[in-house]
Formats: structure tokens, sequence, C-alpha cells
């Protein structure tokens, strides 16, 4: 995956690179990379990992940033397919299968989030599971799925408190058994030891068999799914975010676990640790140099609380703290400025080269 650090470094040359079609220096990046990385929300994205793949995302659901696995919005695609198939993926725009060799390579390096989204029944009502602590195999191991956390919040019952287990299909090198249950729905799905099963959304869409169609526990006629994916920690909350970023540090893009600190004017660091400026606001004119508490050491020949104030030779009255200088006579004018008083004594400063606050 890609980590905070190389995505600042990297993220315009990968935006360059893209636009060229070159493929750019990082491993396998997924929908919650590409908002990081690369600033993009366009649903079709084309990654490398470390071929060309090119992912469907969701940058809208729940803040975003997943990666779409499998969807099924019509008939036109048989999901009856064989272990190769079902590796490298197969499908349209509208209906498809990632694959899962490229569901291993994009969460091998975390835990993941994995949401299932259903329509169904007249209404086309919409309602999704969510899990978290999500895991997948490697080939070797069937490309397995486990979770640790089905999430309360969720609107659908838990359809996969017995699936976790291996990816079968009809050639599946898992077990004869599992090549069994795969012919027997039609289908390539996660199956478990338990013979209750609560779904299967890769069976045939409105089969005449029961058995044989697309279902998930608790509800009926279902006519599109969704299952997608994205890191545990995609999205960390502002609160653990500002922990991480003391001494007045704004969090920004937490994405994938990992954040960068926006630190306030005196601090800097990557988690805004250290102090190598002032810690007030601070502008000084003519080269002169801000100090710790916001006001300005100035150079030879000015004064004044921003260094604004020139001092010449025939100035005799005394400077008054912070307002500037008072000339001692009506108005005379030298290089760049006009020094005046008023009967009042008090004064102001025309600059012709427009410092902020003088009168043209």
């Amino acid at each position: 995956m890609v980590t905070a650090a190389r995505c600042c470094a990297w993220c315009l040359l990968a935006r360059l690179l893209r636009t060229l079609a070159v493929a750019p220096p990082c491993g396998p990046v997924d929908c919650a990379d590409i908002i990081r990385c690369w600033g993009l929300h366009t649903s079709v994205q084309k990654v490398f990992a470390p071929t060309p793949v090119t992912l469907r995302c969701d940058f809208k659901s729940d803040g975003g940033g997943w990666t779409i696995l499998q969807q099924r919005r019509d008939y036109s695609v048989d999901f009856y397919r064989k272990w190769a198939e079902y590796k490298r993926g197969f499908g349209t725009d509208d209906t498809f299968w990632l694959g899962l060799d490229n569901l291993y390579r994009l969460t091998r390096n975390h835990e993941s989030k994995l949401r299932v989204e259903v329509t169904f029944g007249r209404f086309r009502t919409t309602l999704y599971a969510e899990y978290d602590g999500v895991t997948f195999g490697n080939e070797a191991a069937f490309y397995a799925l486990n979770y640790s956390v089905y999430n309360r919040r969720s609107r659908l019952e838990d359809g996969l408190s017995n699936h976790t287990g291996p990816f079968c299909c009809s050639d599946s090198p898992a077990s004869e058994q599992c090549r069994r249950l795969a012919m027997y729905g039609r289908t390539g799905w996660w199956f478990g030891q338990s013979r209750s099963f609560g779904s299967d959304l890769n069976a045939v869409l409105h089969g005449s068999v029961q058995r044989q169609s697309v279902y998930w526990v608790g509800v009926r006629d279902i006519s599109f799914t969704q299952i997608k994916f994205r890191p545990s920690r995609f999205g960390l909350v502002a609160a653990d975010c500002d922990k991480s970023c003391p001494n007045g540090g704004t969090c920004l893009g937490a994405a994938n676990g990992t954040f960068h600190c926006r630190c306030a004017l005196g601090y800097t660091g990557r988690r805004c640790e250290s102090t190598n400026m002032p810690a007030l606001p601070c502008f000084c004119f003519h080269d002169g140099t801000c100090l710790a508490d916001g006001s300005c050491s100035c150079p030879a020949g000015y004064t004044g609380s921003k260094c604004n104030v020139k001092i010449t030779s025939d100035v005799t009255a005394t400077p008054s703290p912070g307002s500037g200088v008072v000339p001692p006579n009506g108005t005379r004018v030298e290089r760049d400025y006009t020094y005046r008083t008023t009967p009042l004594s008090a004064h102001d400063i025309a600059s012709s080269i427009g410092y902020p606050g003088c009168v043209r």
C-alpha cells in the first residue's frame, strides 16, 4: 500500500504519469489511496497493481473510498464461472467481478471494512450490512474470508456469519465439498463448514429454483447487489487525529490509517512537534526580523512596530511607541516618503510604493 510519506512525495508526479499513461512509481493502490494521493473522485480509475487494473469506486457512501469488488445490475453476465475467471475478474461496466487476485493484492497489507448493499422488493429498497476486521487469504489459502466484527448499525442481517472460509467454485482447488457447494448453487462464493447458509450474491439472478437464486438472509427478490471494501482505518475521526497533531495542528487527509498535520504558525515537523519560527503572526517591512513575541527587530535606518518608518537625520521629535515618527515642521518629501504634522501633532506616513496602512 501507499504510505502517507510516499503519497506526499509523488502525488503530483503520479498525476503527470497518469496523463501520459505511464505507471506511477508505486505499489498497488485502491480507491481510498486515489482520494489521498491523486485527489480524484471519479467512479472509474485505472491503477497499476502491478499491472493495469480498472477499479470502480464509490466516493459517496459513508465518506467514500470504497473499491467495488462485485456489482450485479442486470442478467447480462453469468457468474457461474471457473476458478481462473474468478481469480482474474470478469464482467462489464455495470455488472462485474473485480477478481480474487486483485482483491488480495489490494487488501493484503491491512484489515478492511466490507460493505454489502442489496436492492430488493417491489419498492426497490436498498439496505446494507457492514463488517470490520476483514481479511482475505492468498491463492494458497483459497482467498479465504474472515472478519471480526459485524456492525450492529447495519440495516441487513448478518449474512456472512456462516461463510468465513475458502472461496468456492465448480473447479475450486480447496476441497471436494467446496466444489459441490458451488455446483449445487451454480455459483462462486465463500462457504464455511456450516450447512446453514445466509448469503450467496453470485448465484443465478431470479432463478426458477429458490436454491439457485441470489439471496441474502432476511430479504427476497434481489435486483441489485454491490460488495465493496476499504481500509479499516479509512477516515480517522477528528478527535483521534487531533491528539497526534499537537500545538494547535490540524489533521488533514485521514485515509488508509494515515494522515498529515497542518501546523499552526510557529511549529513544524511531521506532528507539529518542533518550533522554528515565531509563535505569533508577524510581518516586518524592509527586511526586519520577526521576534518570538510577534514584534519586529528593525534594520539600521528604520523603526516602528513593523519597521515601516524611515529614520532621517533632521527628524528631532521623539517617536511615539508603535505609532511612527512626528516630523518637526510642516511637510517634507524625501524619496518615496512624505512626512507631515497636524496641529494636534498626529501624523501619518504617505508612501508612493503602497505599504499597507499608508495613504498615497
